[in-house]
């Protein structure tokens, strides 16, 4: 057990950091509930509970894209499974804990830091709907909302290096994780989806708003109900304004791919352990929704 924490140091850090905040109630008393919880069950029957609290609970927004990304993903996952099961496998668990010969390449921290970020957001919106008059939390608010945009992004983007390599797998075609990590967003766009299969999975991203976010070229004017933001079009750096809720809209679509990797992962690990729960769990989410 201690050799296992001392190679994977950075994936056990980041969940020891977000089951702190979790059991400080940091997102709510359900999530609190489900960690207590935790060492009474066996993995397949913890992420079975999971996948049953979430399918149950009617008052998330938006759900429907949750299970249209789960089921995608899934999708994915299967077809690369049954193609080559050692490697697939390798790599969907690689991509929480990081390669045995670069644990640091863990993208759990980065999940972790979305996490946080997201769940300030919220706690900030409750801020406004008690004190809709105060200039000073909406704007603090409204910024929130951007960088858990940029956040969320930057982590679907660390998503796409497993998505693509499983794709890869599922076609038979070489690749090298390592030289995927190191590609921009827009190219490991261009490379899943080269074949528009994917639209629908990708369709909270928007170059604009990640770019502007990242450079600091965003800024949220009360008057309007917008953002500002400054990009490149023809050389020439140009303003273009966003209602804020089509970048509300798109965060809520950020929030549904992150559930749905975490969900689609859960879900396999249960098909690949336990048939017969998996069919049962399969059946409850993607029947009578």
């Amino acid at each position: 057990m201690k050799d296992n924490l001392k190679k994977h140091l950075e994936f056990n850090e980041a969940v020891e950091e977000l089951d702190s905040l979790i059991e400080l109630g940091f997102f709510g008393e359900d999530a609190r509930k489900l960690v207590e919880d935790r060492g009474n069950y066996d993995n397949v029957d913890y992420f079975i509970r999971v996948l049953t609290e979430w399918h149950e609970d009617k008052n998330q927004v938006n759900k429907h894209k949750s299970y249209e990304y789960i089921s995608i993903i899934f999708n994915l996952y299967t077809q690369a499974v049954k193609e080559n099961p050692e490697e697939s496998v390798k790599l969907i668990s690689n991509f929480k804990l990081g390669p045995e010969d670069n644990t640091a390449m863990e993208f759990t921290t980065a999940y972790t830091e979305y996490a946080r970020v997201f769940s300030d957001t919220k706690l900030l919106a409750k801020e406004v709907n008690a004190d809709p008059q105060n200039l000073a939390k909406r704007l603090r608010y409204t910024k929130s909302i951007s960088v858990a945009y940029m956040n969320g992004i930057e982590y679907i983007s660390k998503t796409l290096n497993l998505l693509i390599c499983l794709e890869k797998i599922v076609k038979k075609e070489q690749y090298d994780f390592y030289n995927i990590n190191k590609m921009t967003l827009h190219n490991k766009i261009l490379l899943f989806n080269s074949e528009n299969k994917y639209d629908i999975l990708l369709e909270m991203i928007d170059r604009e708003l990640r770019n502007a976010e990242a450079h600091a070229t965003i800024n949220y004017v009360d008057k309007t109900k917008s953002y500002k933001i400054k990009h490149r079009e023809d050389g020439l750096i140009k303003e273009k304004n966003i209602p804020f809720t089509v970048l509300f809209e798109k965060l809520i679509l950020v929030g549904n791919y992150v559930q749905s990797i975490e969900y689609a992962g859960q879900l396999l690990y249960i098909g690949l352990i336990d048939r017969d729960k998996f069919i049962q769990m399969y059946m409850k989410l993607f029947t009578n929704q």
